[in-house]
C-alpha cells in the first residue's frame, strides 16, 4: 500500500492533504502524489506559496511563514507516526482553499492559462 502523507502546520493546526489539493470547480479525483515528487509539482509550489515571506497577493501567501511545518505519513510500524497522522487529520484541512488561491495567483501572473482541468476528464 502506498503511503499517504499530510503537510501539517503544527502552530496553526492546519494541513494540506495531497488527495484534496484541487480547486472546487475542477471536481473529480485528485492526482496521486508521492512525497518524492512534491517539489516538482504544483502542490510543491503551493507549499512554497504558503511559506513566502509576504502576504500581498492573497491571505494565503505567507500564511505559514515562520511556522513549524512537518510532513506526516501513515505507513510503517512506527506507532508515533501513525498517531500523529491521525491527530493531524482532525485539524483544519485547507487543501482546496490553498489550491484555489494558488491557481488564481498562477493565472494572474501568467504562469498558467485559466481553467486548468485537474480532474483527468
Amino acid at each position: 500500500m502506498a503511503e499517504s502523507f499530510l503537510i501539517a502546520n503544527m502552530d496553526k493546526k492546519q494541513y494540506i492533504d495531497p488527495d484534496n489539493f484541487r480547486r472546487k470547480r475542477d471536481g473529480g479525483p485528485a492526482y496521486v502524489m508521492k512525497i518524492h515528487h512534491l517539489f516538482r509539482s504544483v502542490l510543491g509550489g503551493a507549499v512554497l506559496f504558503l511559506l513566502a515571506p509576504r502576504q500581498d497577493y492573497t491571505p494565503f501567501m505567507g500564511l505559514w511563514a515562520g511556522d513549524r511545518i512537518v510532513f506526516v505519513g501513515n505507513e510503517g510500524d512506527r506507532r508515533a507516526s501513525n498517531v500523529l497522522y491521525e491527530e493531524v487529520s482532525e485539524w483544519q484541512d485547507i487543501s482546496r482553499d490553498v489550491a484555489e488561491a494558488y491557481y488564481d495567483f498562477l493565472e494572474a501572473s501568467g504562469s498558467i492559462g485559466p481553467a486548468i482541468d485537474l480532474s483527468g476528464h
